[in-house]
């Protein structure tokens, strides 16, 4: 089996669903391995309505798991204005500021949104979501310092919307299909930063500690197939 990573330049549409359950997003998060010989990257496509029919006829594919679809233009930098984070405390004013800002790897987060069935049934999802942007580790500096810093604003959200489908089959290869699932998790894209402060009175600025944010930028679809 493989997996295949698919680019869009465009996002939009919508998870379109039989019967839908809504899934925990904090199950089974891990690292996205695209290093791997069984990802197939797939070139951009520029419309809706072709990004939706490629993306059925992968799920489609018998020897396709899992289908990545990304959207580049939503992990792109915002225009955020920079926050001096100077600190009132006791009298003494402190200065906060983010360095040694680096992209790390894309994540896979828990299911969003799951159907299941028998085969001949067709499994639609239908989902737009709102998922919230996260940092770990403020260590005294403002949400806003972070975001100016990361470029994201860490306190904000990407709507994430997409459609698929995919009519189970009675037989994978030549097993007899019993029930499918497809699933929809979310993909995010990471940074890495380092948080300095100085106090009113140093010279030099002081690490206080290094975080990551995540920013929701694809869907993961997974077929879980049992078998009779």
């Amino acid at each position: 089996m493989k997996r295949v990573l698919f680019g869009l330049a465009v996002f939009s549409g919508l998870f379109i669903f039989n019967s839908t359950s809504l899934a925990d997003e904090a199950e089974g998060e891990h690292e996205l391995d695209t290093q791997s010989g069984s990802v197939e990257v797939v070139p951009q496509i520029l419309y809706d309505q072709d990004s939706e029919r490629i993306i059925n006829e992968f799920l489609e594919d018998e020897s396709v798991d899992e289908l990545v679809v990304v959207d580049d233009s939503l992990a792109e930098d915002e225009d955020i204005i920079e926050d001096t984070a100077r600190v009132q405390a006791r009298g003494v004013t402190t200065s906060y500021r983010v360095v040694n800002v680096k992209g790390g790897k894309d994540y896979v987060g828990g299911a969003i949104a799951s159907s299941s069935g028998a085969p001949n049934i067709t499994l639609r999802i239908s989902q737009t979501k709102s998922i919230s942007t996260s940092f770990s580790g403020s260590f005294g500096a403002s949400a806003k310092v972070i975001s100016a810093g990361v470029g994201w604003n860490v306190t904000g959200s990407t709507s994430i919307s997409i459609s698929g489908t995919y009519k189970i089959p009675s037989k994978v290869g030549k097993r007899q299909v019993k029930t499918c699932t497809l699933k929809a998790h979310t993909i995010y894209k990471t940074k890495t930063y380092t948080v300095q402060s100085k106090a009113w009175n140093a010279k030099n600025w002081s690490n206080r500690g290094s975080g990551a944010v995540k920013k929701a930028y694809g869907i993961s679809f997974k077929k879980n197939f049992s078998y009779k």
